[in-house]
């Protein structure tokens, strides 16, 4: 029982905190805009910066599909390991990366490409932590255990949406 709670905390505080990170990206977006765009046009710097965020959804699927593989070939430990510490490294690299006005140009893509990585490890972390979750559950538990991987999903947006 006790190796089932350690199983489905971790499953949850992993997922809520890549969820987190994605809703404080959106809900910052005006922010992200005028640090990261030229100021001469901030309509043009929003759908720009949204269309980062959708770029990093864009990732996702093929995130699911490495990390299912890495899962099945090694364990669904090491995928999850994996998927967390791949999130974890744009993600810091994104608060030191140089604004619009120190890099020019640069800063953008910057930004694509720490917001692609991050897509990508979400892909390959929901994906794990669902599989994760149900193959530790006891017999006739599976559906209940697999649900905390959405529910940290929803808690994620909620914490996200409050900032």
């Amino acid at each position: 029982r006790k190796h089932t709670r350690a199983v489905i905390a971790s499953s949850i505080i992993g997922n809520l905190l890549e969820w987190y990170d994605f809703l404080v990206y959106a809900y910052q977006a005006a922010v992200i805009a005028k640090l990261f765009f030229p100021p001469d046009n901030p309509s043009s710097g929003l759908l720009e910066t949204y269309g980062i965020f959708a770029a990093g959804f864009i990732t996702r699927p093929l995130g699911a599909l490495i990390f299912g593989w890495v899962g099945d070939k090694y364990s669904r430990k090491t995928a999850l390991m994996a998927s967390i510490y791949l999130m974890s490294v744009p993600t810091f690299l994104m608060g030191c990366l140089p604004t619009y006005k120190q890099a020019g140009m640069a800063a953008p893509w910057l930004l694509v490409l720490t917001r692609i990585a991050q897509g990508f490890a979400v892909g390959g972390e929901f994906t794990a932590t669902m599989v994760f979750l149900v193959e530790h559950a006891k017999p006739g538990r599976a559906g209940l255990q697999g649900s905390w991987a959405f529910f940290s999903v929803m808690i994620g947006v909620l914490a996200g949406s409050g900032i």
